[in-house]
């Protein structure tokens, strides 16, 4: 298995991510995306990368929620580090209205310049939206599409049933995390359902490791943060597949194999 995106270096705060690694391992994670959130972030990720070589793919990028707090000269320093990194890809990008609304166009200014170093070098791109479909959407109609990324993996999805075509179309890839097996969640069991019936080459699965805990029968219930909440880890995924098999009625194999033939191929679109 391979968990399409998590933030590996988040648990230095409350565990030790050796223990981390060897429990993912144990559950069959052989290999997972680890995303930078802010510039702080880059050289822990890729340290990670170095650490645990063909294990850890590093991302580096800047979360919309960060992006008042970066210093002038970021495109140059990201081009840089990716261009030291060949194996690494982008993000996570995106943008986040809910959170906050006043930095939309600042958010939208970064997320157009990750996308163009996408194009540019060939890359990947891991994007992170919340409520800013619309102006997502916008974004890329004023990008012409020979100029976008490969590949673009579209993080714990929440778009809707709706919008997979046409993303899809971009080069979109869709990932769930294990927030898509609360009940609750019937918007993001309905999209998980649909890609399934249309598009199941495009399907992913991640934890968001250490956030996004997934409900109680699929996650290990191990990890608690310093004020006793829990967390999720890359462990959790083993369960988070069973989850889906049985939401989509696929043997756990034939989605295990589906799955990481997928993002196995995501990571190489920009080779191709």
């Amino acid at each position: 298995m391979i968990d399409a995106h998590n933030h590996l270096y988040s648990f230095k705060e409350f565990a030790d991510i050796p223990v981390i690694m060897a429990r993912a391992r144990q559950a069959g994670v052989k290999r997972m995306l680890c995303n930078a959130a802010c510039e702080d972030d880059w050289e822990e990720t890729g340290a990670l990368a170095e650490a645990y070589p063909g294990e850890v793919v590093g991302a580096f990028g800047i979360h919309p929620w960060y992006v008042k707090e970066v210093l002038g000269g970021w495109e140059e320093r990201l081009a840089s580090r990716l261009e030291r990194s060949p194996e690494a890809i982008i993000g996570e990008t995106g943008l986040d209205f809910y959170h906050d609304p006043g930095s939309a166009e600042l958010q939208e200014a970064f997320l157009r310049e990750h996308l163009r170093l996408g194009g540019l070098l060939r890359r990947p791109v891991t994007v992170h939206c919340v409520r800013s479909w619309e102006g997502l959407l916008g974004v890329f109609k004023r990008i012409p599409k020979k100029e976008l990324p490969p590949a673009m993996l579209f993080h714990a999805y929440n778009g809707g049933s709706e919008l997979l075509e046409k993303l899809a179309e971009m080069g979109g890839w869709f990932s769930f995390a294990g927030t898509v097996l609360y009940d609750k969640n019937r918007r993001g069991r309905g999209a998980l359902q649909a890609l399934w019936g249309m598009r199941p080459d495009r399907l992913l699965l991640e934890t968001d490791a250490p956030d996004l805990v997934a409900p109680e029968p699929y996650r290990t219930g191990i990890l608690k943060d310093e004020s006793g909440r829990a967390r999720s880890e890359p462990a959790d995924l083993r369960l988070i597949l069973g989850g889906v098999s049985a939401l989509l009625g696929v043997p756990e194999r034939e989605l295990e194999e589906s799955v990481e033939s997928n993002l196995e191929r995501f990571l190489k679109t920009g080779h191709e």
